[in-house]
């Protein structure tokens, strides 16, 4: 019996506190190719994905010309990038896989949803709907989260139906909390439709299902809750927002402030939400609701007592009596924006890292490493506005200027200079020189508009121009 064997088996068996002890302390050199895939998607299965990462990184960065990662490889990667944070380099890696895969599908499918694009998220679930691979169980995990992604969309119908399938197969194998999660969703299909005594109906029976009182299951059964009772106690929103900070479900805060606006016709409220929400679709969602709300450019204070005044759209900070104008491009400047896009959301050193460095890999030894030393950095200059809770990073004492349209692109400052510098078509080193950057910033930032479609490149060589 090999090494990996041995964490098979106490997978199946459900040993998780002594699985984790095992995999933190194994020697993942001892494993056999075959087995890497499997080792990662134990560590992802059990909230380990970091060690997923560190499993599999050298097989897909390798720089072997013969060493090819596999598809099943690939595959756990992304999910494992997904499952930290990552989920541009997610999604770039699970797109290029040729073959349409379960795994690989619904992670895209996760991508989308962390996104807010639930049209797309749509798209992908009913494309791995159609896959003839999909075990029963894959089958149910799939038609749960397009019922989900149909409730948001207000295609009650097909949710209805979903639902109902879903409702079967989990009573059949007595799946107490995905019976929870299911009779959830029924719930906001009426509080939608604004039949408030049978959402309440169903989130008693929501309720009844989830055990564990720490379980997202039963935040989201009080937040229906405190939302059908809104109006007659507000205490009860201001419990529900505590719960949610404590279990870290940053969503919950959003869908919260949304709806207490939304329930009050509050324009300040709506206008808060939407300035702080970075997701298209959800702005999207917030105007065609609200026809009477006029988004006005404002600011948001993060944190506690206002010291310092950031500009999104100018990129200038002010603080302490003093003033400092960043250029759009300098890492101070992207580091405050990566801190203020989401008002409702803390950002990890992973995601402030694919924030910082959009174009490059992650690598689980450097990337975190080299993302702490520019914070670092940014807190010796005495720009005390930077805290941390858990492993996770948030604007304090700032009140963050947001227009309209202020939540932007990395790219959008240089797209903006383009326009303006150039009326023809310009050469890399042209437009280094404009704006007075290095070799390697020039041939990122130029990779990074061609990959958002911004410029089109036209000749090769020497010749090579740029247009947009």
């Amino acid at each position: 019996m090999t090494d990996f064997t041995k964490i098979k088996k106490l997978f199946e068996s459900n040993q998780e506190k002594l699985l984790k002890e095992q995999l933190v302390n194994f020697d993942r050199r001892k494993l056999k190719r075959k087995e890497v895939a499997g080792f990662a998607s134990i560590a992802r299965q059990l909230g380990m994905s970091n060690l997923g990462i560190k499993t599999l990184n050298p097989i897909i960065r390798s720089e072997k010309i013969l060493e090819v990662a596999k598809d099943n490889e690939l595959i756990e990667y992304g999910s494992c990038l997904y499952r930290v944070g990552l989920v541009n380099e997610s999604q770039k890696i699970l797109t290029e896989i040729n073959k349409d895969r379960p795994q690989k599908i619904l992670y895209l499918a996760f991508c989308k949803f962390a996104q807010w694009k639930y049209s797309e998220a749509i798209t992908l679930l009913e494309r791995y709907l159609k896959l003839s691979s999909l075990t029963k169980r894959e089958e149910f995990i799939g038609q749960l989260n397009l019922a989900s992604a149909y409730i948001f969309k207000e295609d009650f119908d097909s949710a209805e139906q979903l639902l109902s399938e879903c409702e079967s197969y989990a009573s059949h194998k007595k799946l107490q909390n995905f019976l929870g999660n299911i009779n959830e969703l029924k719930s906001q299909i009426y509080f939608y439709q604004g039949q408030f005594f049978k959402a309440k109906k169903y989130l008693k029976i929501a309720d009844s299902f989830f055990e564990d009182e720490t379980a997202f299951g039963k935040l989201f059964v009080h937040k229906w809750l405190a939302l059908i009772s809104f109006r007659k106690n507000k205490a009860m929103l201001k419990e529900v927002r505590k719960e949610a900070i404590k279990q870290r479900h940053w969503e919950t805060l959003r869908s919260l402030r949304y709806y207490e606006g939304h329930l009050l016709k509050n324009k300040s409220i709506l206008n808060e939400v939407y300035l702080g929400t970075p997701f298209k679709e959800f702005k999207l969602m917030i105007k065609n609701k609200n026809p009477f709300l006029k988004i006005k450019a404002g600011s948001i204070p993060f944190g506690g007592k206002s010291l310092a005044r950031f500009d999104r759209v100018g990129y200038e900070l002010k603080i302490k009596n003093r003033s400092i104008q960043f250029k759009g491009h300098a890492l101070d400047a992207k580091l405050l924006l990566a801190l203020s896009d989401d008002f409702y959301r803390p950002k990890s050193g992973y995601q402030i890292f694919e924030k910082l460095y959009p174009n490059e890999f992650f690598h689980p030894q450097f990337s975190l490493n080299k993302t702490q030393k520019i914070i670092s950095r940014f807190k010796k200059k005495k720009f005390g506005i930077i805290s941390k809770l858990d492993k996770l990073y948030y604007l304090d004492g700032v009140r963050v200027h947001y227009s309209e349209s202020s939540n932007k692109s990395d790219y959008d400052f240089y797209f903006e200079q383009i326009k303006s510098q150039f009326n023809e078509p310009f050469s890399a080193k042209d437009f280094g020189s404009c704006l007075k950057l290095s070799h390697r910033q020039t041939n990122r930032i130029i990779r990074g508009l061609l990959d958002e479609e911004r410029i089109v490149k036209i000749g090769g060589g020497r010749s090579t121009r740029y247009f947009f």
